[in-house]
């Protein structure tokens, strides 16, 4: 059987102990969401497994994965995600609790995620790369 090219490089992201932010949004104590690209920390900031959150609520992972997503306090919400659509259309919504310490983004899965390779995805630190 052949592998599957979109879950091997959403799981090459989870590999990794840690992910590097390039943010544009440095977030804050006021729950302020910190926008922007990440990067694995042993990657090139322009490497492909490259996760971005843009401040119109638009996120990406790569060439892999697009959405929607939504904030309140310190709780992101993915309300929609074309690839985990893929995997079952009750999929795409999941909400993480997130923490940033202006060098540390870390989430928490909040209830269930049916997507698992978004919970593989984020269940990784993101750290601040290279300013």
């Amino acid at each position: 059987m052949r592998p599957n090219p979109v879950r091997t490089a959403l799981l090459s992201l989870a590999a990794l102990s840690v992910l590097g932010a390039c943010s544009s949004d440095s977030g804050s104590s006021d729950n302020t969401f910190p926008t922007g690209r990440y990067v694995p920390v042993t990657a090139e900031p322009d490497s492909l497994n490259v996760m971005e959150f843009k401040s119109d609520g638009t996120y990406t992972v790569a060439a892999i994965d697009s959405g929607t997503y939504t904030t309140s306090g310190n709780v992101l919400t993915f309300e929609t995600s074309t690839y985990c659509k893929k995997i079952s259309p009750d999929a795409e919504k999941a909400s993480y609790t997130w923490t940033w310490d202006g060098t540390t983004l870390e989430f928490t899965l909040k209830g269930t995620d049916k997507c698992i390779d978004r919970v593989a995805t984020l269940a990784v630190d993101g750290k601040k790369a290279g300013t």
